[in-house]
């Protein structure tokens, strides 16, 4: 097996962008970039397939029917998962974020081609696809076990469409969509009213995650769950995708600079433990491995007592209950 050469490892453009990014014009730039940003769940294709693995993974354990009141956090500029859950029975949706994005019109298009999708029963976009989506399954059939066809005919209604798209002509006020910016100022009104909290490709960004879940166990009502798909690789920064465990944090500080959106360098176990220090019963969990990055040896001292299950961890997700 072929390892980085660990001190010749070092990430130069993105050192640069880092120490470039103290500038204030700089930062307020890639915070614009940000803003306009286009990402994967602006893919009706890519809304279907994830929100339909959750929905299957839920069923595996006896909690899709658990749940009425749905919310969704670092949505950013697409909410094409939470209105794939509309039409498949949820009856709240709650995006939470911290930056406001213009959703109106492309949520509508969004919406349009995932009534398609649900009419046409297409099977769940698999990992040939899709193959970034940490959630796996046995099989990627279009699920009519969990969304039968009379259920399927309530959730697709001309009554039931015609709601939603009203919902979205008026994001402010109305009972199935809640967009909530910034949603941490928000969190008393939103205390033990949510029945599951999902995430993609979300906490690896947040610093301080361990005070994020601190925060959505108080939106949980008693019982209620969480899911997070979360990404343990480097996101470009280095030559090998766990190459960041490898910087000091000196060099990773310089790294990093003042770009709010970078990777947090946490592991699978990390948030594990969280969830765990916070009081979370673990209903299960699934680790994606690649065994191609560095080795031990090439580890900071931060990093160096972590497991070989985690430096070989690139994604995973966690489902958790309250």
């Amino acid at each position: 097996m072929k390892y980085v050469v660990c001190h010749k490892d070092l990430p130069y453009k993105q050192l640069v962008r880092g120490i470039v990014s103290f500038l204030p014009f700089v930062s307020q730039m890639y915070s614009k970039i940000k803003t306009n940003s286009t990402y994967s769940c602006s893919n009706p294709r890519f809304c279907y397939s994830l929100w339909l693995r959750i929905l299957v993974t839920l069923y595996n354990h006896n909690l899709h029917n658990k749940f009425s009141r749905l919310a969704e956090i670092g949505n950013a500029s697409s909410i094409g998962v939470g209105l794939a859950a509309l039409l498949t029975g949820v009856k709240n949706y709650s995006a939470l974020e911290v930056v406001k994005y213009q959703l109106t019109q492309k949520s509508l298009n969004m919406l349009e081609e995932l009534v398609e999708l649900f009419v046409n029963r297409e099977d769940i976009p698999d990992d040939s696809e899709f193959p970034r989506i940490n959630i796996k399954l046995n099989s990627y059939k279009f699920p009519r076990d969990i969304l039968t066809e009379k259920k399927l005919a309530f959730y697709l209604s001309d009554i039931r469409l015609d709601q939603i798209r009203k919902a979205l002509m008026n994001l402010e006020n109305n009972d199935l969509i809640n967009y909530i910016v910034p949603w941490e100022s928000e969190i008393n009104k939103m205390n033990s009213t949510i029945d599951f909290v999902f995430s993609r490709a979300v906490m690896e960004h947040i610093a301080e995650y361990y005070d994020t879940y601190d925060k959505l166990k108080l939106c949980l009502r008693p019982g209620g769950f969480m899911l997070h798909d979360i990404e343990y690789h480097n996101h470009g920064i280095g030559s090998f995708w766990n190459s960041h465990w490898g910087y000091s944090s000196m060099l990773w500080k310089l790294i990093k600079g003042k770009r709010t959106f970078i990777t947090n360098r946490s592991t699978h176990s990390m948030h594990l433990d969280s969830l765990n220090n916070l009081g979370f019963q673990i209903l299960s969990e699934q680790r994606i491995i690649n065994k191609s990055g560095i080795n031990r040896k090439c580890l900071a001292k931060k990093f160096i007592s972590i497991s070989e299950f985690d430096i070989n961890t690139y994604g995973g997700w966690i489902l958790a209950s309250k």
